[in-house]
């Protein structure tokens, strides 16, 4: 369940337990937008006094010599556009 205003989309998820931990799921949107892949870590930051858990996609700490962040950010958004493409390239 979503709930949307005009900057944030909030979504409804049920506790559950898996071992001694507490998980929650990510809904697929979210988890496509931003694409996160199954391992891929996430920050959580515990506001106190507000009672808030905010997830967001750990940015990476260190890039390759020579290999920018805008390269990165380009080349994300090139393989969001031709995913398909490059999954059928793949299979071949």
């Amino acid at each position: 369940m979503s709930v949307e205003t005009m900057k944030e989309k909030r979504f409804t998820r049920k506790i559950h337990q898996t071992g001694n931990s507490l998980t929650v799921g990510i809904p697929s949107e979210i988890s496509e937008k931003l694409n996160l892949q199954k391992g891929e870590e996430l920050e959580a930051i515990f506001v106190e006094g507000k009672d808030e858990i905010i997830y967001r996609k750990k940015e990476i700490s260190y890039l390759p010599k020579g290999i920018d962040k805008e390269f990165l950010t380009v080349l994300e958004g090139v393989i969001d556009d031709y995913h398909e493409a490059l999954l059928n390239l793949k299979d071949r």
